[in-house]
């Protein structure tokens, strides 16, 4: 009996370890996704500002 609750509880702990390692990853590639999205927005809005910046320049 003891080994059972041994084992169940083993079981219990590797479980939400795996659930806790799976949630990281989930949450470290979001983080990932969304520094590439803020980066590609910095580069566009840069890339407006500086077109704007130009027909202004030729105005």
């Amino acid at each position: 009996m003891s080994h059972r609750n041994l084992f169940q509880s083993a079981l219990i702990a590797g479980t939400s370890m795996l659930v806790g390692f799976l949630m990281g990853v989930v949450s470290a590639q979001s983080a990932c996704f969304f520094m590439m999205g803020s980066v590609a927005a910095h580069s566009i809005a840069s890339v407006e500002i500086n077109r704007l910046a130009a027909t202004m320049r030729e105005q």
